[in-house]
């Protein structure tokens, strides 16, 4: 399993560049008439006392969306992270596969734990152009996941909507699975 992290890292540090870019033309509505979302964030927050070393996305059917999260905290640490960039994913209502990794982060890769849930994709999208959505992937415990979109028509961090989590506003609280 590490080759395959290590080989979606080289990857990404070899295109990241074109797409930031393309997300940063892209992004700025990030509407969709498709099954795919447009290229954009991904923040992940994290309800458990587990380091999350890495994460990645999949399609129900395996295809891996080519994108890679770092050390999410646990959640008494702040339960965030930087948002990963940038992937297009399915739309509202598909299955979306995430797999993780946890472990301390002084321990040697060989000890990570993988683990694995499917879910579906809630939220809401827009048309307007001049508005922004990001993905935001909860991690909980027993390997529960969730993901939802989120509309945003300034910034993430903004309090109008009440659907994103406190925690990225830098607030401890805790959230239950279909909170």
């Amino acid at each position: 399993m590490g080759a395959i992290y290590q080989a979606m890292a080289n990857i990404k540090s070899k295109l990241l560049p074109a797409i930031v870019a393309t997300a940063s033309i892209t992004c700025v509505g990030c509407a969709s008439s498709a099954s795919y979302m447009p290229y954009m964030n991904i923040w992940p927050v994290n309800y458990t006392e587990d380091d999350i070393r890495d994460f990645h996305l999949e399609t129900e059917s395996g295809k891996n969306l080519a994108l890679i999260g770092y050390d999410v905290q646990r959640f008494s640490k702040g339960g965030s992270s930087s948002p990963a960039c940038c992937a297009s994913l399915p739309g509202v209502g598909a299955n979306l596969r995430v797999i993780w990794r946890t472990g301390d982060k002084y321990a040697q890769e060989s000890e990570w734990q993988t683990h694995s849930s499917t879910t579906r994709i809630k939220g809401a999208t827009s048309k307007d152009p001049d508005t922004g959505i990001h993905l935001i992937v909860r991690f909980f415990s027993n390997e529960k996941v969730e993901a939802e979109y989120i509309v945003r028509s300034d910034d993430i961090h903004s309090p109008v909507n009440p659907r994103v989590d406190l925690l990225l506003r830098g607030e401890r609280a805790m959230r239950n699975p279909g909170d």
